[in-house]
């Protein structure tokens, strides 16, 4: 997954650099096993989706959450997109969203999932957080044309030929 990032987990650092000094990026890995974790230990878990500025202070960000908390992040159109799996114990919401607003402007939007209330697969919590995000519309120029309309497709509908192999 190019362009993603581990921006703090207990051990990992913000990158890893390979041979020559060149960054290597880390997989969702770590969000993965922090979710393994919690099933083993048969404990509840946050996860959160925030998109902030690309602007933003990858270091800032990072200073936001806990040691223990995992954090990735990945490359969006002028934004950089967070998730981060967290343990619900001690866990201060409001703060968390307060410091990262603080850090990154008051136009932050904040998706929350729960494990295992919203589902137990890092995709299906990631998913579901990201629901509670606002979906980003774009205006028209004013000189754009007018959208066209677009007519419903006809169905098809086909058979495979068990006899030929072609489709009738």
């Amino acid at each position: 997954m190019a362009g993603l990032l581990i921006l703090a987990t207990a051990a990992a650092p913000l990158f890893r650099r390979a041979g020559g000094g060149r960054r290597v990026w880390v997989s969702l890995h770590e969000l993965e096993r922090h979710l393994a974790w919690f099933r083993r230990r048969g404990e509840p878990g946050e996860v959160l989706v925030v998109r902030i500025p690309a602007r933003t202070d990858a270091g800032r960000v990072r200073a936001t959450f806990r040691i223990t908390d995992s954090v990735a992040s990945a490359d969006r159109v002028g934004a950089l997109e967070v998730s981060a799996v967290l343990d619900r114990t001690g866990l201060d919401r409001e703060g968390l969203e307060r410091r990262l607003t603080g850090i990154a402007g008051p136009d932050l939007s904040f998706g929350w999932a729960q494990f295992p209330e919203d589902g137990v697969t890092l995709p299906a919590l990631l998913e579901r957080a990201r629901d509670d995000l606002p979906t980003v519309v774009t205006k028209a120029r004013a000189d754009s044309p007018p959208p066209r309309s677009r007519a419903a497709a006809p169905l098809v509908s086909a058979e495979l030929s068990h006899q030929t192999g072609g489709v009738r």
